[in-house]
């Protein structure tokens, strides 16, 4: 009986050896910049978040060690969410859903913020990754995307010249914050003009009004810090 009970005993020790020995061989995960250690793999939709921020980051622990997550709701409230529910709204974006809701993705230890925005372009869902600076109410950042834009017209949206006209304009205004003018037409008044996508009139039309009203919406989160 002694030695059955000391066999059990080596048994479980071996096993329990083994176990550490392979937790210990795990590869490590780090976050885009090389620099951050998590332990946790983040999905891929946060990888792609925080590789469009260009953040370093050097908090060693969890994705929610690295991201504070939020949604604006669109009924004059926003509310802190786990990184779940977050990126399914993200995801949503991309299939022109959940048009009132906005994710936020608030960078921890930085001024930063990644908002999403999404809306219905000429032939399908188009979105926008905007990154800002909550303290001095600036876009530092901005990427477009679209499932089902005409190649050389809509999908004009994620050319460099289209996204780096938005840069560094202030958000702290309750007005549109960009105006688009198509050719030497003004399609939509701002304070910041936007010159729009040659041929097409629609898309361009949507993206800049998707961006307006959703800084809008996030603006009045701002001044309370968030």
């Amino acid at each position: 009986m002694k030695t059955k009970m000391l066999l059990m005993l080596g048994a479980l020790t071996f096993f329990i050896n083994c176990k550490q020995n392979r937790e210990a061989e795990k590869p490590k995960v780090l976050d885009p910049t090389g620099q951050t250690e998590v332990s946790e793999k983040p999905t891929a939709e946060i990888m792609e978040l925080l590789k469009f921020a260009d953040t370093a980051l050097t908090i060693s622990g969890t994705v929610d060690d690295l991201l504070m997550f939020k949604i604006i709701n669109g009924n004059d409230s926003m509310e802190t969410v786990n990184s779940k529910e977050a990126v399914d709204l993200y995801k949503s974006k991309m299939k022109a859903r959940d048009g009132n809701k906005i994710p936020v993705f608030d960078i921890k230890n930085t001024n930063k913020a990644i908002l999403v925005f999404g809306n219905k372009g000429y032939e399908g869902p188009i979105w926008a990754k905007v990154l800002v600076d909550k303290k001095a109410r600036e876009i530092l950042k901005i990427e477009f995307g679209h499932q089902f834009e005409s190649e050389g017209y809509g999908d004009g949206i994620k050319r460099s010249s289209f996204e780096q006209q938005f840069f560094g304009a202030s958000y702290d205004t309750k007005d549109n914050i960009f105006g688009l003018l198509q050719g030497s037409k003004e399609v939509m008044k701002g304070t910041r003009k936007v010159d729009g996508i040659s041929g097409a009139t629609i898309t361009s039309t949507k993206a800049v009004q998707m961006v307006n009203e959703g800084l809008q919406s996030y603006l009045q989160y701002a001044a309370d810090g968030n």
